[in-house]
């Protein structure tokens, strides 16, 4: 199944659930708060000069970059884990990355 999303019109922020994972969308993450982090996963925004991928313990930030330099992003979830990705107008790749698949854990002591 496929969904095409936009980013909500400045300064709107939408949620999706994708798989177990929450990815908040935002035009500008600037206007984030620390609860708006706190909750989600994966920020994805747009306010940015290029395409960018920013890791922070088990959170990431993504940006496709400005539609204008003609590229797209992709998140995707499989049996193989999460990943983000970059295409240009043409469908070529420009930037895949997987990010660590969620676990769970069960610890037991007796």
């Amino acid at each position: 199944i496929v969904d095409v999303r936009r980013l909500p019109d400045p300064p709107a922020r939408a949620i999706e659930l994708l798989d177990d994972r929450i990815v908040l969308f935002v035009h500008d993450k600037a206007v984030l708060d620390e609860e708006d982090i706190a909750n989600a996963n994966v920020i994805v925004y747009g306010v940015s000069k290029e395409a960018q991928l920013h890791r922070f313990g088990k959170r990431a930030f993504f940006t496709p970059g400005p539609l204008s330099a003609g590229r797209v992003g992709l998140l995707e979830s499989s049996d193989e884990g999460f990943t983000v990705a970059v295409y240009d107008v043409s469908g070529m790749p420009v930037l895949r990355e997987s990010l660590a698949a969620a676990m769970t854990r069960l610890t037991v002591s007796s």
